[in-house]
């Protein structure tokens, strides 16, 4: 993809996880960390249940392993709270060392005249306060955007407002990501360096998608 390519959108949506931060990593221990009190086997299933649905928020993931736990009504809901808390505090400070991209505000600088955002399967207030101390945040014009809310949620609220014009071009590392993209008819980048998408190589074969490694490959492919 040609400068002269990259130039012709208006905006650009980036994933987090795994395309601007180098942390699914860190996020997949911390799950397996939360379910293990309650034995290998849920927690062995919960992280397979994680790693399989890349995007989806830590809200209905915990659900997921509520519901296996066989919590419901109040005591499901307290529960959920005590385990919000705690992966909170499993990540926040790992977050803080994961790598980005290191041609990130370079490719910034080559686009300026487009709009930037994040939207993410990870917490809103979480994905904000690590990016600010990253120091990245401000690459982000159009708004930094995560969890409770899903993606389709936030890309239509950011329509409806007029905060995205077309031609898009959707960055992410997900089955999820390449799903969203194409419902809302914006192109589509697959990166790969850090996915946790097991399966990407077969899913992504018969598709006619763009597959890059880092973020940074944009400037030169």
């Amino acid at each position: 993809m040609k400068r002269k390519v990259i130039n012709k959108y208006k905006t650009f949506i980036f994933d987090c996880d795994g395309v601007v931060l180098n942390s699914n990593k860190v996020k997949s221990e911390s799950f397996y960390k939360l379910a293990l009190p309650y034995g290998k086997k849920i927690a062995e299933d919960f992280l397979k249940y994680h790693k399989k649905n890349g995007g989806i928020s830590r809200y209905k993931k915990l659900d997921y392993l509520i519901k296996k736990l066989g919590f419901v009504n109040k005591k499901g809901s307290l529960l959920k709270d005590k385990l919000l808390i705690k992966y909170a505090k499993l990540t926040n400070k790992a977050l803080e060392s994961c790598e980005l991209p290191k041609r990130l505000e370079e490719l910034r600088l080559k686009t300026s005249n487009a709009d930037w955002l994040i939207v993410s399967g990870g917490d809103n207030e979480q994905v904000n306060s690590i990016l600010k101390f990253k120091k990245i945040s401000n690459f982000f014009n159009r708004g930094i955007f995560g969890s409770p809310e899903s993606k389709y949620q936030i890309i239509t609220s950011q329509i409806n407002k007029n905060h995205i014009k077309y031609p898009v071009l959707y960055l992410g590392d997900s089955q999820l990501d390449y799903e969203v993209a194409k419902n809302f008819k914006m192109d589509f980048i697959f990166i790969s360096k850090w996915t946790e998408f097991e399966e990407w190589e077969n899913y992504f074969k018969d598709k006619n998608v763009i597959i890059l490694s880092s973020v940074d490959d944009l400037i030169d492919s």
